[in-house]
């Protein structure tokens, strides 16, 4: 399994910059939706993984000064003057707090 999920992050990181705009999405748009889909197919493979070999992720002060960030971003997302966009991001780059989220957990 953990080497699906190395092939997962390699495809992840050779697939996005060659990907073309297609004709519903933009330049952007297919990037964005092609890293939340990879991504979150990667972190639900790797929570299985986790739970099934038992292991802990090692909260370094890297990893809890990363959550404290994007902690801090949901926090003003949802204070924002227009938390939909804010939480979701607005076109054409989508950089909103699960943007944020997702690579947050690119990095773990």
């Amino acid at each position: 399994m953990i080497n699906l999920i190395k092939i997962l992050l390699l495809l992840t990181v050779f697939l996005i910059p060659i990907t073309p705009a297609s004709s519903n999405f933009g330049y952007e748009q297919i990037k964005i939706i092609l890293f939340l889909g990879l991504n979150s197919i990667t972190g639900i493979i790797w929570i299985f993984w986790l739970a099934r070999e038992r292991k802990k992720i090692v909260w370094t002060n890297i990893k809890k000064t990363a959550i404290a960030f994007i902690l801090i971003l949901l926090i003003s997302s949802v204070l924002a003057p227009d938390p939909k966009s804010s939480i979701f991001g607005a076109d054409p780059y989508f950089q909103g707090w699960i943007l944020y989220a997702q690579s947050f957990l690119f990095m773990l």
